[in-house]
C-alpha cells in the first residue's frame, strides 16, 4: 500500500474531534464561525466523517446561523444512513417536536 492510498483510505478520526471542540469555542463564543466554516467547505472530509461527528457538526452550523450548510449535512446524513433516527431527531428537536420536519 503506497501512502497516497493510505491517505486516501484514511478516516477523519481523532483530529476531527478537537476541531469539534475548538469550533463548540468558537460557537459558544459568539465569534465569527470561521472554523466551522472551514470544515464544512471540505466536502471529503464531511463524507468520511463519522455519524456523531456530522451530527455535531449540525447542530454547531444551526447555531452559528449556517442554515444551508446544517441542512446538507442532515440531508446526507438521512441518504447515508437511512436506518439511523439521528438526522430526523435533530430536525424534530429543532422545530419543536411535532415531527412534520423529519
Amino acid at each position: 500500500m503506497t501512502l497516497q492510498e493510505t491517505k486516501a483510505d484514511s478516516r477523519p478520526g481523532p483530529e476531527l474531534k478537537l476541531v469539534i471542540k475548538r469550533i463548540q469555542a468558537e460557537v459558544l463564543a459568539g465569534e465569527e464561525p470561521t472554523k466551522l466554516r472551514a470544515v464544512l467547505a471540505q466536502e471529503s472530509l464531511m463524507a468520511g466523517a463519522a455519524l456523531e461527528d456530522r451530527l455535531e457538526l449540525a447542530r454547531l452550523a444551526q447555531a452559528a446561523g449556517e442554515i444551508e450548510p446544517a441542512l446538507r449535512i442532515l440531508e446526507g446524513l438521512t441518504r447515508d444512513h437511512p436506518a439511523q433516527p439521528a438526522g430526523r431527531a435533530l430536525t424534530i428537536e429543532e422545530n419543536g417536536g411535532d415531527g412534520f420536519h423529519a
